[in-house]
């Protein structure tokens, strides 16, 4: 659908965090940490969608059926600083959070210089998503998730594995390079 967003945003981050992947795979990385549970090894496609759909439902604080810009950009903020924080992006698998480790040393919070970039890549992702209507429906939000999704899935076999996750988790956390 908006393709442009996967190759505006997401394939740079993503070529980082498939090198820092196969970096952490060689066992210098960090495991998450959490009480979520045990960490994912696998996501499938309808596992992306699933979870796509209950960000979503959470970012939409005004429950319109819509991510506004403001509703976007908080979510895209929350997602990064958390992120970073724990080392691990959650994945909501039916209602159950379940980590996906980053390609970082050590989780830490954002700078400042970090969060104004988060903001900015926000804001263009939130317009390339929208499409010119000031509003991402659900189905337009899971759409760019899914094509997230489909980018980080190299062997095009509809499943991510570990250093695919990671790719994602790093997109999903808007990892710099100096960071990954």
């Amino acid at each position: 659908m908006k393709r442009k967003f996967v190759e505006y945003i997401g394939m740079p981050v993503l070529a980082v965090a498939i090198a820092a992947g196969a970096a952490l795979a060689s066992g210098s990385g960090v495991e998450p940490r959490s009480a979520y549970g045990p960490a994912v090894n696998v996501l499938e496609a309808e596992a992306a969608a699933r979870h796509a759909s209950a960000v979503f439902d959470r970012a939409d604080l005004n429950a319109d059926g819509e991510l506004d810009a403001r509703e976007y950009e908080a979510l895209s903020i929350v997602t990064a600083e958390l992120a970073r924080l724990n080392g691990f992006v959650a994945v909501d698998f039916d209602g159950v959070a379940a980590p996906v480790a980053l390609p970082i040393v050590a989780p830490k919070a954002m700078t400042s210089a970090e969060r104004i970039r988060v903001e900015a890549i926000a804001s263009r992702e939130f317009h390339l998503v929208a499409d010119g209507d000031d509003a991402i429906s659900h189905d337009e939000y899971v759409s760019a998730q899914l094509e997230l999704f489909a980018a980080a899935d190299q062997n095009r076999n509809g499943v991510l594995n570990a250093r695919e996750l990671q790719a994602y988790a790093a997109w999903q956390a808007h990892l710099t390079p100096r960071n990954a």
